[in-house]
């Protein structure tokens, strides 16, 4: 009877209990606050990240409306030395693009300094880092007369076009953000 009566009239918890108790506690406390920090820097990168994506959807769409009411500039890539015959378009990438308009204004779009540029514009904002930027042009040589180069005429029917490939992030974020598409000119000349 003394060891029950013991057990009754001690009240409270044991130093073992207290401790395995406080332990239990600083492990969840410790869970929840990393959650807590992992759902607040996550929305903080989409809206990196969506910064990007518009800003990328911007140039895209600057570009865009360019190619359409241009046409790519064959004489500029023979000026600057750029050997598009060579190799297929897909092989041979460049990282300038020439249009001419049909009042014969010429227009540059090129990657300087991290930025995509028109003329001596930045298209792209100071937060967006462009990684890589390439212009597919198809065909390599003007479709439309005869090339000294290669020294034959081109009378195939295919529409001048560029594909661009982009890649890029953000200045805060090292996650990339690719983009592709191709556009075709709508000046065409026969």
């Amino acid at each position: 009877m003394i060891g029950k009566q013991d057990k009754k009239e001690r009240r409270g918890f044991t130093l073992i209990e207290v401790l395995i108790s406080t332990a239990i506690f600083i492990i969840i406390f410790v869970i929840i606050a990393d959650l807590a920090i992992l759902f607040n820097k996550n929305p903080q990168q989409v809206i990196r990240q969506k910064q990007v994506e518009n800003d990328l959807d911007y140039a895209i769409e600057f570009l865009s409306q360019k190619i359409r009411t241009n046409t790519i500039d064959y004489d500029k890539y023979i000026d600057e030395i750029i050997d598009l015959t060579n190799v297929d378009s897909a092989d041979n990438p460049t990282n300038i693009l020439y249009l001419i308009d049909t009042n014969g204004n010429q227009t540059t779009f090129d990657l300087t300094s991290d930025k995509l540029r028109y003329e001596s514009t930045n298209i792209t904002s100071n937060d967006v880092i462009i990684d890589t930027l390439n212009f597919y042009i198809y065909p390599t040589a003007t479709p439309w007369e005869y090339d000294f180069i290669i020294e034959k005429i081109h009378n195939n029917n295919d529409q001048p076009r560029v594909t661009i490939s982009i890649t890029a992030h953000h200045v805060d974020d090292d996650t990339p953000i690719y983009l592709q598409t191709t556009i075709s000119t709508r000046v065409y000349e026969r």
